[in-house]
This record gives structure tokens, C-alpha cells and sequence, in this order.
């Protein structure tokens, strides 16, 4: 049977991720770039706009009973959409360029008072999100690029032509990703507007359950933009191979997520620590772009892991194939490894005959092959040899153990045997005993 390496551990490669980004430092540019700009350059506000909405839209319908509660809501609505910032819609979720700020920029900066630009009309906002959301992506793209040419193993060439193609998919696969958005949100609200009827605390751990579900369900398409920027795969080819490396490293995929979770969420409480007024918040966006950009490219490393993985170990996991496959048909077939019995009788199922086939007895021509077929007859007649095997030479070491009782036994079955003769021999005397009479 062919062996099976151990798989790849996580950890090395962040260790090796941080090797490579601390000797590339051109790959943190655009995340710092990112940053600075969210700093320094003006702010898009909303405040005004849907403050102003809100007030008309609850004015006067309001009852006296929930006056104190609308106003503490009112006021925490009115701080939110003080502190968002429409340009930190460039980053986009959940695969971007990572930005320290994001969409809640601070109203101040080290070199004084920030300048905000108050949006008017409920049209520009949708269109100003489109355009730097396509502007996020594109950015995207020109960062993973670079990043996977640094990490893996990357055997095409990159060219403007490759890359552009890479950045293609990639924006098909964050549509296909959005229209599975929308497809689960109006159940998801369903079902959490019913958990909260019946109770609160049932609503909370109804929303941790449907998380857990949901980036379960997600872990086998964890490498597609890895697949693509490395292989320039199209989106299909890439869901393909991202199931195939996350079906034989699952444990070690969530390993890496988890890892990359809570090396992000934990950091970011340091970044945050700097005022915005301060100019340590510098070292925090270079932190955070050092931090960010070795967890991305971790990700590439053990992709390409993974990968080299899979090519040493393709023997083994044919083999795998192969026995699933027959012990499916054993098992569909009910058949006894340890009986003789014709192994092709346990492949029926995957190989129907017609009624007309079972009914006759023709022999199947000699022209007519089936090589698929063929295997799986190899393969269960390999397996019921080898479980025949164990079987002789378990009774074989049975029967070493313990030879006082088998002697026992055979001594008894002699035994056994003299008296069953004896009676005959008896029965045998007596017409010798009447005829001499």
C-alpha cells in the first residue's frame, strides 16, 4: 500500500512569510499607501444626509412610551455616521488590500483638523461606491499578483496581458461571492427575527451556530484567489482545485485561519492604541501593514505547500480513490471479503446488467472491454487476498499461544473418534457371534 507524508503545519509558514515580506518590503507599500491617504486626504461624510432622513422619517411617530429609547438610538446612529468615511469603501471584504483605518477615519490627524466633504444627494453614494469598490478590486488584484510572485511557485509568466486575466476572474469570483451574499441574508434574517421573538439569548447562540456553519461551508473554496494568481486558473478550474487541496488539508486550512484570525484581531487592539492626532500612529499603520501583508502571504506559502504535498503523495490518494470506490461497491453489494465469492458480483451496482443480461447466460465477447471495470476486480481481489491473510495468520497466532488447549482439543477429538469406532465394531461381532451358534 502506498505511504502518506505528514502534512504541512501552518505555523512555517508564517514563519516563512515573515522572512519573505521582511526582505520585500516593497509588498507593504500599498497598504501603507492606503492608509496615509485615509489619513490625510479629505473625508466623504453621510452624516448630514441620512441624519437629516432619519429625523424626518421618525418625526412625530414616535410614542411617548419610547421617546428616552429613540433618542439614546438616535444619538449612537448619529455618531456612527459621523466617524464613516465613503473612501474607506477601496477596501474590499473579505479579500482586499488591508487598511488599518478603513471606513471609520478619525475627524483629526497629526497635522491638525481634518477636512470633511458632506455628500447631499442620495445618487452620488451608491455610484462613489461602485467606483471605489471596482478601484479596490483592481488594487487588489495588483496586490496579490505581486505577492504570489514572491511567495510561490508561480510558472506563468507575468505579464500585463496574465495579470489583467488574473484580475478578471478574481472580480468574478467577488460577483459570484456577493450573489451568494444576497441568496443567504433573507434567510439568515428570517431566522434570526424568529430566534429573537422566542428569546434573546436563543438569538445569540442561533448566530454563532449559523456562523460556524457558514465559514465551514466556505473552507473548501478558502484557495481560489490563491489558485487563480498563482496558476491563472479560471474561476472554475480554481474552485476545483481550491475543494481538491482543502478536501485532504482541512484541519490543517482551519489551522491557518484560526491562527490569522487571532494574530489580526489581536495586533489590531495595539494599533489602535496611538491617538489619531499622534504621529505614533504611523508606526501603527507600518505595523499593521508588516502584520497583514505576512499573514496574506502565509497563505500563498501554504497554498504552495499544499500543493508540492499533493504531487509526493498522488499515489496515495489514487490508492484512497480506488478503495472508496470498491469498498462502496462491497458495501452496496453486501458482500463478505472473507467468503469466496466472485469478485465482480460486488461490482453490479456500478455495472448494471439489463434484465435481459441476468436472464441469459451469453459470455461476453472478447472484443468488449471494460478497463475501469477490469481494476476494480484487481483491486477487490488484492483486498480480499490481504484480509484472507490477516485472517490465516490471526488464527495461526491463536492457535501458537495457546497449544495446550489445542492439544487438549485434538487430544479430545480423538477421543471423540475411538468411541464413535467402537460402537461399530461392536454392531460388526455380533453376525460372527450367530453364525457360530
Amino acid at each position: 500500500m502506498p505511504t502518506i507524508t505528514r502534512l504541512p503545519r501552518a505555523l512555517n509558514a508564517f514563519k516563512t512569510a515573515f522572512d519573505t515580506v521582511s526582505h520585500h518590503i516593497e509588498l507593504m507599500v500599498l497598504p501603507m499607501v492606503l492608509d496615509l491617504m485615509l489619513l490625510f486626504c479629505p473625508r466623504l461624510r453621510i452624516s448630514e444626509l441620512f441624519g437629516n432622513a432619519l429625523t424626518k422619517l421618525t418625526t412625530g411617530s414616535i410614542p411617548e412610551a419610547l421617546t428616552s429609547q429613540y433618542g439614546s438610538l438616535e444619538e449612537l446612529s448619529s455618531q456612527l455616521l459621523r466617524s464613516v468615511n465613503l473612501l474607506g469603501a477601496i477596501q474590499t471584504v473579505p479579500f482586499g488590500v488591508p487598511t488599518l483605518l478603513g471606513m471609520t477615519a478619525p475627524t483629526v490627524h497629526p497635522l491638525g483638523a481634518g477636512i470633511d466633504i458632506q455628500i447631499d444627494s442620495p445618487l452620488i453614494v451608491p455610484l462613489i461606491l461602485i467606483l471605489l469598490s471596482v478601484l479596490g478590486i483592481l488594487l487588489t488584484g495588483l496586490f496579490y499578483a505581486a505577492i504570489a510572485g514572491e511567495t510561490g511557485r508561480c510558472p506563468v509568466q507575468r505579464t500585463p496581458k496574465t495579470v489583467l486575466r488574473m484580475i478578471g476572474n478574481f472580480i468574478l469570483m467577488m460577483l459570484s461571492l456577493l450573489g451568494i451574499c444576497i441568496l443567504l441574508i433573507i434567510p439568515y434574517f428570517c431566522i434570526m427575527s424568529v430566534s429573537v421573538m422566542m428569546s434573546p439569548g436563543l438569538a445569540e447562540i442561533v448566530a454563532i451556530i449559523l456562523l460556524i456553519v457558514v465559514v465551514w461551508a466556505l473552507i473548501p473554496f478558502f484557495y481560489v484567489p490563491h489558485a487563480i494568481f498563482v496558476h491563472n486558473n479560471t474561476l472554475p478550474e480554481a474552485i476545483r482545485a481550491s475543494m481538491r487541496l482543502a478536501g485532504w488539508g482541512t484541519m490543517t486550512t482551519v489551522s491557518y485561519i484560526l491562527t490569522s484570525v487571532l494574530l489580526s484581531l489581536g495586533l489590531d487592539f495595539i494599533w489602535s492604541i496611538p491617538d489619531a492626532n499622534s504621529w505614533l500612529v504611523l508606526f501603527s499603520i507600518f505595523g499593521h501593514a508588516f502584520i497583514e501583508t505576512s499573514v496574506i502571504a502565509a497563505g500563498f506559502i501554504h497554498y504552495g505547500e499544499l500543493e508540492r504535498w499533493t504531487e509526493v503523495n498522488t499515489d496515495y490518494m489514487e490508492y484512497r480513490e480506488k478503495m472508496f470506490r470498491v469498498r462502496r461497491a462491497v458495501r452496496i453489494n453486501g458482500m463478505n471479503p472473507a467468503d469466496p465469492m466472485t469478485p465482480t458480483d460486488a461490482i453490479s451496482p456500478i455495472f448494471p446488467n439489463t434484465p435481459e443480461n441476468q436472464t441469459t447466460s451469453e459470455a461476453p465477447s472478447d472484443t468488449e472491454s471494460n478497463p475501469e471495470k477490469e481494476e476494480i476486480d484487481s483491486m477487490i481481489d488484492e483486498i480480499i487476498t490481504a484480509i484472507r491473510e490477516e485472517l490465516d495468520d490471526e488464527s495461526q497466532n491463536e492457535y501458537e499461544e495457546d497449544p495446550d488447549d489445542s492439544s487438549e482439543e485434538a487430544s479430545e477429538d480423538e477421543s471423540g473418534e475411538v468411541s464413535e469406532e467402537q460402537p461399530a465394531e461392536e454392531i460388526s461381532e455380533e453376525p460372527s457371534d450367530n453364525k457360530e451358534e
